[in-house]
């Protein structure tokens, strides 16, 4: 996604990344939707920074206990077996992105603008020393935290020192095909497939798709183009979107999660176990993104975060494309 974030009007958002990267000291807040690129132009930022022992360490927030987040940001092992270090010691010397702040609670925003000042006047101190920048993602403006009161006045002022915001894909409809074009050029190289444009009713049905997904989700619809292509042009029948479903693939999944759990319990799965699995299959199959899983179900965007909530999901572990777990729901009535 990164030569994205590089190309048209995203390219002087990259580059500002890149002055805000020469000022270590420097918090930065990025703005942008799911699959927008903020963890992408996090390391554009961090990549700026001079060192050559720099780390780069991001904790995802969204979708998970606020406890854990706390404890894995600040400290105290997520398990008594668990030796690992806090994600700030991790980054020391380097950059903690923070991404999804919005899902931080008043106790963990008071430990977060505690460590940003530390951090500040460490850089400070002589000798300095080895300091941690951060770097927080959000769904909102600074503007849009205080009309929400999501965060406090003084943290506000911390994370408006400087300000990134990437558009959404659906605001940038003339760079669309373009990008594409850079996206299926790259993957027919590596296909060793010759596919030399697109055809102007596959242009069409790209710019006028919402793309909820954003540059993350048109990355995945070109890859699958270009897979299902067999011509040397792009063509429409060839493009396909996440709320595509295909009811005989929806079908297998079904009958799989019924199969797996007679061979393990000797009974079929109980609505709470089908609802789980589903919901964990839908969630691989938008990668990730909520707002995508809530359509598909026609369900509420509060609706499916509190599904995720009840049965523990871990987002972080789909985003990665591990496995469906077998175990049963935690959460029952």
């Amino acid at each position: 996604m990164r030569e994205l974030l590089e190309f048209g009007a995203f390219a002087p958002i990259a580059a500002l990344a890149r002055q805000v990267g020469k000022s270590p000291d420097t918090p930065v807040l990025i703005v942008g939707e799911r699959g927008t690129g903020v963890e992408e132009l996090a390391r554009i930022i961090h990549d700026e920074t001079s060192g050559a022992d720099r780390r780069f360490v991001a904790v995802r927030c969204g979708g998970r206990d606020e406890g854990l987040v706390e404890r894995e940001i600040f400290g105290e092992a997520l398990r008594s077996e668990d030796s690992a270090q806090s994600a700030v010691e991790r980054a020391r010397p380097g950059t903690l992105f923070i991404d999804d702040i919005a899902a931080l609670g008043a106790g963990s925003q008071a430990r977060l603008l505690n460590l940003i000042d530390r951090e500040r006047s460490n850089r400070k101190k002589s000798p300095p020393v080895r300091a941690v920048r951060v770097v927080v993602g959000s769904r909102s403006s600074v503007e849009g935290m205080r009309r929400q009161h999501l965060f406090s006045e003084d943290l506000l002022a911390v994370l408006s020192i400087f300000e990134l915001k990437i558009p959404p894909l659906r605001e940038r409809r003339d760079e669309i095909v373009p990008l594409a074009e850079v996206l299926i050029r790259e993957r027919a190289t590596l296909l060793g497939k010759d596919l030399r444009g697109i055809e102007p009713a596959a242009q069409d049905k790209l710019r006028t798709h919402q793309f909820p997904g954003n540059l993350r989700e048109l990355e995945g619809v070109i890859e699958r183009a270009v897979i299902r292509e067999k011509g040397s042009v792009l063509g429409p029948e060839s493009i396909k979107f996440l709320d595509d479903v295909d009811p005989d693939y929806v079908a297998i999944f079904f009958s799989q999660t019924v199969e797996r759990a007679l061979q393990k319990r000797g009974r079929p799965p109980s609505l709470a176990e089908l609802e789980y699995a589903y919901i964990v299959w839908l969630l691989g199959y938008t990668k990730g993104n909520r707002s995508a899983a809530a359509r598909i179900l026609e369900v509420s965007y509060p609706t499916i975060m509190k599904k995720i909530t009840d049965y523990q999901i871990d987002l972080s572990e789909i985003a990665a494309g591990v496995q469906m777990p077998p175990r049963p729901p935690p959460k029952e009535g």
